[in-house]
C-alpha cells in the first residue's frame, strides 16, 4: 500500500536499492501519478486517463490491463486477491488482482483522490466529499463513514484499533477503526479534531504514541509563518510541542514554507520536504527531532547537482536511505546517517509519483506514461 504500512512509516522491507540503471520501463499509455503497488512479483500502477495495469516486476511485461474510464490518482493498494483504489468518478474499486476483472465498487459523494488504507479486513480511504469511509474488503458494503466535513485529499493512517486522517479544512481526526466514532474528545479536543495552521495533502504518519501530520502554509498570497510539522499525541491529539506560526526549528530568516509530502520517521527524527517561497518555489530536505522539534539537517544547496528541486513525492525508505524524486526528472537517494551530498539518477521525465521499494528496485511513475523499474 502507499508508504508501505498502515502506519503510513514509508519503510520497506528490502536491500537498499544501487540506483545504477533502469532495468526496465513499461509504457501505460498515460500519466501515471500515482505511486506503484509490489506484491507478489507484480507491480500494480494506473493513470490519469482511467487505466489500470499489472506487469511483471522482474521484466516489466504487462499481465492485464483494466479501464474504468475516469482519471486516477489514488495511489493502489494490494493484497492476495484484490487491488484497492480511488478514481474521479467518485468511486472506490476493487479489481481481481489476478486478472483486473471489477470485484466490486463503491459509490462516494464526489471524486477520490487519497490513496486506499487496508487493514483487518476493511478498506478505509477518505473522498473529496468530505467524509472517511469503511468498506468491506471482500464485498465493498459500507460499514460507516463519517460525517461530512472538508474535503479529504490524503490517505488515512492507522494503528491498533484507531485511524487518523487530516482535511483540506486544517482538521486532523482519529476515529475508531470498528466504527468510526471519534476518539480525541473534550475537554481536550472540543471540536473532536485537532485544527493544524493550513490545509492537510500528506497522509499523516504513526510513530510509537506519537501522530506526524505536515501542513501547508494557510494561504500563498499572504503566506504567514505557520507551524507546518504537528507532533499529536495519539490518545488524546494534544501537541506534543512547536505552537500555531511557530516552529521549533525555523530561523528567523526562514519563512513562507509549506509541506504538501509525507514526512518519514527515522530513528529519534523527522525528515520531511519543505516548499519555500513565493511563486518560484524551492525545496529544502529538513529534519527535526520527533520528541521536541529541534533543529536537526537542512539542505541549503539548492542546485541541480546538490539539492532537490520541487516535488509531490514522499519518500520510500529502505535501511534508512531516503529515495525521493522531483519535478526536474532525478531520482535522489539520501542516507540520513552519513548526510552525504544524494545520489542521482536522470529518468527521463517529470513525475509526481512516489516511489515503492521492492527487492532491492524503485518502481515509480512518470507524467510521461512510463512506469520504471530501477536497481
Amino acid at each position: 500500500m502507499f508508504r508501505h504500512d498502515p502506519a503510513r512509516s514509508g519503510w520497506a522491507e528490502s536491500a537498499t536499492p544501487g540506483l545504477q540503471e533502469i532495468a526496465w520501463s513499461a509504457d501505460l499509455g498515460g500519466p501515471v501519478d500515482c505511486s506503484p503497488a509490489v506484491l507478489g512479483g507484480v507491480v500494480f500502477a494506473a493513470t490519469s486517463l482511467g487505466t489500470v495495469h499489472a506487469v511483471d516486476a522482474l521484466t516489466g511485461q504487462p499481465r492485464w490491463r483494466a479501464e474504468v474510464g475516469a482519471p486516477i490518482v489514488s495511489s493502489p493498494c494490494v493484497d492476495g486477491e484484490r487491488v484497492y483504489f480511488g478514481c474521479g468518478d467518485g468511486y472506490i474499486y476493487a479489481l481481481s488482482a489476478a486478472s483486473g476483472e471489477l470485484a466490486w465498487k463503491a459509490r462516494t459523494g464526489r471524486a477520490v483522490i487519497a490513496p486506499p488504507l487496508l487493514i483487518e479486513g476493511k478498506v478505509i480511504c477518505g473522498s473529496t466529499d468530505g467524509r472517511l469511509y469503511a468498506l468491506n474488503a471482500t464485498t465493498g458494503d459500507i460499514l460507516w463513514k463519517t460525517e461530512a466535513a472538508g474535503e479529504v485529499h490524503a490517505g488515512a493512517t492507522a494503528a491498533g484499533e484507531v485511524v487518523v486522517y487530516g482535511d483540506w479544512e486544517h482538521q486532523v481526526r482519529c476515529v475508531r477503526l470498528a466504527d468510526g466514532a471519534p476518539v480525541w474528545g473534550k475537554p481536550v479536543r472540543p471540536t473532536g479534531s485537532y485544527r493544524a495552521d493550513g490545509p492537510v495533502l500528506a497522509c499523516p504518519v504513526i510513530a510509537g504514541d506519537a501522530v506526524v501530520v505536515a501542513s501547508l502554509a494557510p494561504t500563498a498570497l499572504t503566506p504567514p509563518d505557520s507551524l507546518n510539522i504537528h507532533v499529536l499525541d495519539l490518545a488524546t491529539g494534544k501537541r506534543h510541542w512547536g505552537a500555531p506560526g511557530t516552529n521549533p526549528w525555523q530561523t528567523d530568516k526562514e519563512h513562507q514554507m509549506s509541506v504538501s509530502t509525507c514526512p518519514t520517521v527515522i530513528g529519534d527524527q523527522i525528515w520531511f520536504l519543505t516548499l519555500e517561497g513565493y511563486g518560484n518555489w524551492s525545496a529544502v530536505l529538513r529534519s527535526t527531532a520527533l520528541a521536541t522539534g529541534a533543529r536537526g539537517f537542512a539542505s541549503t544547496s539548492l542546485g541541480n547537482r546538490a539539492g532537490f528541486a520541487p516535488s509531490d513525492c514522499s519518500a520510500a525508505v529502505a535501511n534508512g536511505v531516503l529515495h525521493l524524486a522531483d519535478y526536474a526528472g532525478m531520482l535522489l537517494q539520501f542516507d540520513t546517517a552519513t548526510l552525504q551530498p544524494p545520489r542521482r539518477l536522470a529518468l527521463g521525465a517529470r513525475t509526481v509519483s512516489s516511489p515503492a521499494i521492492s527487492d532491492g528496485c524503485v518502481y515509480i511513475g512518470l507524467t510521461d506514461g512510463r512506469l520504471l523499474c530501477v536497481r
